[in-house]
């Protein structure tokens, strides 16, 4: 009976006790629609939220001409498409 008690508490604890706790991955924050004018730059900062307050390292890829990405600036000039 002691043995069968041992290996049923045992089961419990390798199969109960091994669930994988999940957290949601990094969300980068909307940054939303941003009017300018010819001929003038874009500056706006990119905002990452961590659930667990990780330091995040990140980058940019694809970045159109002219774009500057630099840590978590994004500086963007616009110029005449004429």
């Amino acid at each position: 009976m002691n043995k069968f008690l041992f290996l049923m508490i045992l089961i419990l604890i390798l199969f109960v006790g091994c669930t994988e706790i999940k957290t949601p991955p990094p969300a980068i924050e909307k940054i939303g629609d941003k009017i300018i004018k010819e001929n003038e730059e874009l500056n706006f900062i990119v905002k990452v939220k961590s659930i667990e307050k990780d330091n995040l390292i990140y980058n940019v890829e694809n970045t159109p001409k002219g774009a500057i990405f630099n840590g978590n600036q994004i500086i963007l000039k616009v110029e005449s498409m004429m």
